[in-house]
């Protein structure tokens, strides 16, 4: 099939940049939640209040990824002042990247004709919109990875060193995703000339992580495996029903938050190219390529370890199949009239995810989809309301993203925080939907033996505040 350029014009993307840039308006006053408050606040608060220096961090804090965005967003703190405006300007830039690398990515991969569907369906993935509302530093390493990505198809070997050395500096998920780019590389030009060839971009980025690494060691005593008690065991073997289990997760990550019919429809199609036997085109090799490098470095990672699946450790893998997706269904019907409505429902199936609740029994990736903005409003409300009750909020139990200083999550500038939950000991505790980490038995604890004292709900989430009934 041969692939014609989509036109370079203001036209075909200042409609996309302008529904980003409304996205990052409606929410450059959201507070830091889930994983960003970890590997963004906590250790950006760290650097910015002075209480560490270069690359250390106190082993509370350590979690083995390179501390580079931490260190960065203090950096933009100490010029532009600690606000949350601030902090969502400072990932700005990485979601531009992202919607220009994507753009590229489409006008390589797919004709003219299907320009605006591909770039619709990369960017209109609900975990992709959620964590470009969040001060995530996965917009670090989404950008680096489609940068490297298209440096290769293209290739720029300069730019896919610096793309590398990004990857590295970021997160312990960007040397994999290094491997995943090395080997696409491989595939892409075989040969013992081209093995050297494809590998020198990559050196610059070894060297990176081997000197922080190896620095690390020689600070900490251990490379990536944390003994700290919040990440070591998630870095765990698991045994045989830990795998089964894994499988089942991975399966649902795939599916989850609207993207159940676009897998259907690319294996439905895949299987039909195996059963007529026919050969795919060499960018649809490509595309299968990167998908498969990516399942082989990461499969092992996913099914071995107990680390949990985050949907947006996926996000490569929804671009290349997103792409791969679009070359089929114009494979199979190069009729505008017949694969277009495909399109339309696969997108509108996607944007659904935005509204996929589970019942509260069922953990759920809050940070994977919108479905979690009300709860910001509701957040406050609820601390308005506590603190109208003259209630201390450490005598709050409340459980995960909602712990810590509320400095760390709302960047106001208040000390205090909720305690972790203890059912037995405290009279007070505030539950929300989005808390994954209250267990069947606690949630039947509270119905059965604990008071609603205010609730506020919006679009399925809600927070309630309870209060224990004398017995």
């Amino acid at each position: 099939m041969h692939v014609r350029q989509a036109p370079l014009s203001r036209p075909v993307l200042w409609p996309y940049a302008a529904g980003l840039l409304l996205l990052w308006l409606g929410s450059m006053e959201h507070p830091f939640f889930w994983d960003s408050l970890q590997q963004a606040s906590r250790v950006a608060h760290w650097m910015y209040e002075g209480r560490g220096s270069g690359l250390s961090l106190p082993a509370e804090l350590d979690s083995g990824h390179p501390p580079f965005f931490g260190w960065y967003l203090a950096y933009i703190w100490s010029l532009l002042g600690k606000e949350l405006w601030v902090s969502h300007l400072a990932v700005l830039p990485f979601i531009a990247g992202i919607f220009w690398q994507s753009q590229l990515l489409v006008r390589h991969y797919l004709p003219a004709h299907a320009f605006h569907v591909g770039l619709l369906l990369l960017l209109l993935d609900a975990t992709l919109l959620a964590q470009m509302s969040l001060v995530s530093p996965d917009l670090v390493l989404y950008f680096a990875f489609l940068w490297a990505w298209y440096s290769q198809v293209k290739d720029r070997p300069l730019a896919m060193a610096l793309a590398g050395v990004l990857l590295a500096m970021v997160s312990i998920r960007g040397l994999f995703l290094l491997l995943i780019l090395w080997l696409f590389a491989c595939w892409r030009k075989r040969g013992l000339r081209a093995l050297v060839g494809n590998s020198w971009p990559f050196v610059p980025a070894l060297l990176v992580a081997f000197g922080y690494y190896g620095w690390h060691f020689g600070q900490t005593g251990w490379w990536l495996s944390t003994p700290g008690e919040n990440w070591g065991q998630q870095r765990g073997l698991v045994g045989p029903a830990g795998v089964f289990r894994n499988v089942a997760v991975l399966g649902w990550r795939l599916l989850d938050c609207g993207r159940l019919l676009a897998w259907l429809l690319l294996a439905g199609l895949l299987a039909r190219k195996l059963w007529m036997r026919s050969a795919l085109d060499d960018k649809s090799q490509e595309l299968l390529a990167m998908g498969t490098a990516y399942l082989l470095v990461f499969g092992p990672v996913f099914l071995l370890l107990s680390n949990p699946i985050g949907h947006r450790y996926l996000l490569p893998l929804f671009a290349c199949a997103s792409l791969l997706l679009v070359r089929m269904l114009l494979s199979f019907r190069p009729n505008r009239r017949s694969w277009l409505p495909l399109c339309v429902g696969v997108i509108l199936c996607m944007l659904s995810g935005n509204f996929w609740i589970y019942p509260r029994h069922i953990s759920q990736g809050w940070d994977a989809s919108l479905a979690h903005w009300p709860y910001f409003e509701l957040r406050d409300q609820m601390i308005r309301h506590i603190d109208s009750q003259g209630i201390d909020l450490g005598q709050v139990g409340s459980e995960f993203p909602n712990l810590g200083p509320i400095d760390w999550i709302d960047l106001n500038g208040r000390r205090e925080q909720f305690a972790p939950k203890d059912l037995k000991k405290q009279q007070f505790v505030f539950y929300s939907n989005v808390f994954n980490d209250f267990s069947d038995a606690e949630l039947a604890e509270l119905e059965a033996h604990w008071k609603p004292l205010q609730l506020y709900e919006k679009r399925g989430v809600c927070v309630v505040l309870y209060g224990k009934i004398d017995n």
